[in-house]
């Protein structure tokens, strides 16, 4: 048996508003990202427009650096079909990302003096990851006879984020469909 494969089928690129802090639960820090819209992109070709009003339920394991992700969005192409899409995974963040997500992005996190010899530790080294990323599975619904393939495909999506001084200014997904 051949291990599967990936091939890259579009970028999505989503803007999100600042966070809404829902609080604390036995799950982790709870937040809500309104997306305000974005584009899909193909081959340089422009596919579909996201549209406002979707949004992320966020869970982030602060301590750990992890994000679980619960996002919903809308997204309509050029014929005027809609594509329904429904993401979930796991982001893997730095402190930077960390503090963004909660609204104070370009803050300095107060370092514990962990045996009184000063911290010479950076945010990155703490959290175990240089730059923060995320894989993230993608389910589509659409009436699109031109999407009608993404209804019955597997989607995998690297994400990035892009921290800009008000906070988290876009994600781009960079999404493959895994085939055999």
């Amino acid at each position: 048996m051949s291990l599967p494969t990936l091939n890259h089928v579009f970028t999505m690129a989503i803007t999100p508003k600042p966070p809404v802090n829902t609080g604390a639960t036995p799950r982790g820090k709870a937040n809500w990202f309104e997306i305000t819209g974005g584009k899909i992109t193909a081959d340089g070709e422009h596919i579909a427009d996201v549209l406002s009003g979707g949004g992320d339920y966020l869970t982030r394991y602060v301590e750990d650096n992890v994000a679980e992700v619960d996002m919903r969005l809308v997204a309509r192409d050029s014929a005027g079909d809609l594509l329904r899409f429904t993401v979930s995974g796991y982001d893997y963040l730095d402190r930077a990302t960390m503090l963004a997500l909660d609204g104070r992005a370009g803050e300095e996190e107060e370092e514990e003096d962990v045996g009184g010899g000063g911290s010479s530790s950076s945010s990155s080294s703490r959290s175990g990851v240089a730059e923060p990323f995320g894989f993230e599975v993608l389910k589509c619904t659409t009436g699109s006879e031109r999407f009608r393939w993404l209804n019955f495909a597997v989607l995998l999506a690297r994400v990035k984020f892009v921290v800009g001084d008000a906070g988290i200014e876009s994600v781009v997904y960079t999404v493959y469909e895994v085939t055999n």
